[in-house]
């Protein structure tokens, strides 16, 4: 059974925007939430270009809730080579991250423009795809760009490492993905107090306690 992803076979416009000139780096994000408990196993974003193959990239999730700190729950550095397809690549988190439903999330991508062989990061975007509506693969779910801070989508921000990405320009998608999987879940009461747990995940096409 493959994971579950928000985009599958949706691509972007545009497969290869080079970063702003004089940046050390860019995180590009794409806020989300589900409609079920589950396990975010990896993150994906689109190659649309061959100038980065030797570069690295970190890819993590973040908690996107306003007035958490959004800590990165989990994260990952890749190198691209050749022998990865044009398209979406998946990297794998060395731990799953369980996620409750209903609550936002975000999933994120790095890219350091001194570790691109050609300087620059390079990363695919299409303009206005959450302007006016949220995009919708069931259980998974994209934000719409919106003013309230948890539903800003679209989301980016410069530096020179992975961030919690708060900028929004034109609603722009930018394709950073997961791999999700549904968790099964109990009731189990610790002092006195019921509450939903998590008794196996699937790693590896596996499914473990």
């Amino acid at each position: 059974m493959p994971y579950l992803s928000l985009f599958n076979a949706t691509t972007p416009a545009v497969g290869d925007v080079n970063n702003a000139e004089g940046q050390p780096g860019i995180t590009v994000g794409t806020r989300w939430f589900t409609d079920q408990e589950g396990a975010v196993h990896g993150i994906r974003f689109y190659l649309g270009t061959r100038a980065y193959d030797g570069g690295a990239v970190t890819v993590g999730l973040f908690d996107g809730a306003s007035g958490t700190g959004n800590a990165v729950l989990g994260q990952k550095t890749y190198t691209v080579t050749s022998s990865d397809a044009l398209g979406f690549v998946t990297v794998m988190l060395d731990t799953p991250v369980i996620v409750k439903r209903q609550y936002p999330y975000v999933a994120a991508v790095f890219m350091l423009c001194d570790g691109s062989p050609d300087g620059h990061s390079h990363y695919c975007v299409t303009s206005n795809f959450f302007q006016t509506s949220q995009f919708d693969n069931p259980p998974l779910h994209a934000f719409k760009r919106d003013a309230i801070l948890d539903r800003q989508n679209g989301v980016f921000v410069y530096g020179s490492s992975l961030a919690y990405p708060t900028q929004v320009f034109n609603g722009a998608c930018y394709f950073a993905d997961v791999a999700f999987d549904y968790v099964d879940m109990v009731q189990v009461k610790s002092g006195g107090v019921y509450g939903r747990h998590p008794v196996k995940v699937r790693v590896g096409g596996q499914w473990v306690l």
